[in-house]
């Protein structure tokens, strides 16, 4: 279970930067894809957002013990999603905030 609270405060550590910072930018960007690239993340976001409460409120200790091979099988799921997540906002979603610069490289990052 520890895992899966400091999981989760990273996520949304992470997720609250994003929302704050990067897509209010970006949906307010003059280029209309950067617009469309925003809003489809945020509201994939969404339901993702929503699905990973109900894991996490789901699967308390005493359901992990009772039901391993079926929390085995939802985590390994809902681990997949937060992967391609990530894999699409380093491929899309930053590329295209670098691009119409909403971000910027710090000193020292390679691209």
């Amino acid at each position: 279970m520890i895992a899966l609270s400091d999981l989760s405060q990273e996520l949304g550590a992470h997720l609250a930067h994003e929302d704050s910072f990067i897509y209010p930018r970006m949906i307010q960007s003059d280029n209309a894809l950067t617009r469309e690239a925003a809003s489809a993340f945020t509201a994939e976001f969404a339901s993702l957002h929503a699905d990973w409460t109900m894991y996490l409120n789901e699967w308390n200790s005493e359901c992990i013990a009772e039901d391993w091979d079926h929390f085995s099988l939802v985590t390994l799921s809902i681990l997949d999603r937060l992967q391609r997540r990530v894999d699409a906002e380093n491929n899309i979603l930053y590329t295209t905030a670098l691009r119409e610069s909403v971000l910027s490289l710090r000193e020292g990052v390679a691209v």
